[in-house]
């Protein structure tokens, strides 16, 4: 049962709840559907916390709770700090845990508590246990007990990160700590959340944990996307223009992975602008190759970019005359030169796999014509393009493949460089 007051058990057909046993009154929750005994197994209740009280279900307040086991905190409210530190100090299953602990307690990881609390408010559980082994660390005490194999600071550096943070948990409970506990309603669909139910702690070292985003539309934003094939093309233009105006640029192709670092230093309106537009964007490895050639071609469908030229992170991206998208203006001459000489290619074919050099067969050269997989290698001064380069050419030799290397001088000179590839696969039409 809950400190708070309240106590939860599925409607079972054998009852497992400890409260139950013991005769304490519950509010019983009965699923929609009939489920099975697996089905039973683990399962999501929802709730009534006098933090969150009336919140959506959105995740906000919830228990994924093992059914068959019985844990002894069955119940407690974790948003509950008062009471899950009377549980933790009372309950004898953490007992180990917490003697050894604070025997190594001293005041400045108590103000390394209350930093935590501060700055990752209900998250604090999640980022404290680094925290504290980092101050161990920097203690000379702690360094010479460990170098003497002492048995109880062996034992503390070694437990999980989750007993540290109940111990930080129950801590903060106890000095009522702040924990920045609020309920707000999402910007993005318009339901009631919590500030602390973000889940995993990736999502909140990546907004924050004072946003104003529920954790379904954080998780959409950052991470999945909407899946878009059935996605409007006028709708689909207005989310990638929304995005573009988030961003104050042409976006990336990549713009999950880069956004957290659009919105360093940004205000919270930006910041909510960012993440909406997050939001309403499809996955782009899902709908990009069904709909559109590449990234560059929907910017410039979209109206994002008037040309078809684009500055990016290895050149200036730009369309060939065929179409092909092309990462910088050197790729475009070969390309061009490809399609004026009637030479079929195929733009960006994958390696075959390799157990070492190539596992995922993920590596891709820039063209196969034929046989030939033609790379151009327009950036060896830089370590990680010049790395990627030295594999390729290593799995060509190892495979047997005919590679066509290209460099920086061989531009001025292509007819001749590239003169063996006439014969090699011409174009009906120019065959013709």
């Amino acid at each position: 049962m809950c400190r708070c007051g309240y106590a939860f058990v599925a409607e079972l057909d054998e009852p497992r709840n400890s409260d139950v046993a013991a005769g304490v009154p519950t509010t019983k929750l009965t699923a929609p559907w009939q489920p099975s005994h697996d089905e039973w197994e683990f399962i999501v209740l929802r709730t009534e916390c006098p933090v969150i009280q009336r919140v959506d279900p959105c995740g906000a307040c919830t228990w994924k709770r093992d059914l068959n086991r019985g844990y002894s905190n069955e119940g407690v409210c974790r948003h509950d700090l008062r009471a899950f530190a009377a549980h933790y100090w009372t309950d004898g299953r953490y007992e180990p845990h917490r003697r050894r602990i604070a025997s190594m307690w001293k005041q400045s990881h108590s103000r390394t508590l209350r930093e935590c609390c501060a700055r990752w408010g209900a998250h604090a559980r999640d980022v404290f246990a680094e925290s504290i082994r980092a101050a161990w660390a920097g203690d000379p005490e702690y360094r010479d007990r460990l170098a003497r194999r002492d048995e109880t600071a062996l034992y503390c550096w070694e437990l999980r990160s989750s007993d540290l943070g109940d111990f930080a948990r129950a801590l903060a409970g106890v000095y009522d700590f702040p924990t920045h506990h609020s309920v707000k309603r999402c910007l993005g669909c318009g339901r009631l959340f919590a500030d602390c139910q973000f889940d995993p702690i990736s999502v909140a070292e990546k907004v924050g944990f004072r946003t104003d985003f529920c954790n379904l539309c954080l998780h959409r934003a950052l991470y999945s996307g909407r899946v878009g094939r059935r996605m409007k093309e006028e709708t689909l233009f207005g989310v990638v223009q929304d995005l573009a105006e988030a961003f104050g640029c042409a976006p990336p192709a990549n713009f999950r992975v880069v956004a957290p670092r659009w919105m360093e230093g940004a205000t919270r309106p930006q910041i909510n602008a960012i993440i909406l537009a997050l939001r309403n964007m499809p996955d782009v490895g899902k709908w990009v190759p069904d709909r559109f050639d590449s990234w560059l071609h929907l910017l410039i469908a979209a109206g994002v970019l008037e040309c078809d030229v684009r500055r990016g992170a290895y050149g200036t991206q730009c369309l060939a005359d065929d179409g092909h998208a092309c990462g910088s203006l050197a790729e475009k001459a070969i390309d061009d030169w490809l399609s004026s000489n009637g030479v079929r290619h195929e733009k960006e074919p994958h390696y075959p796999p390799h157990s070492e050099l190539n596992p995922h067969g993920k590596l891709r050269a820039d063209w196969l014509v034929g046989e030939i997989f033609v790379e151009y290698f327009g950036l060896p001064s830089r370590p990680d393009y010049a790395r990627k380069m030295q594999r390729k050419t290593q799995l060509a030799g190892t495979l047997g493949i005919h590679l066509l290397p290209l460099v920086v001088d061989d531009l001025a000179q292509i007819d001749q460089v590239l003169a063996p590839l006439r014969g090699v696969c011409r174009s009906p039409e120019r065959v013709a």
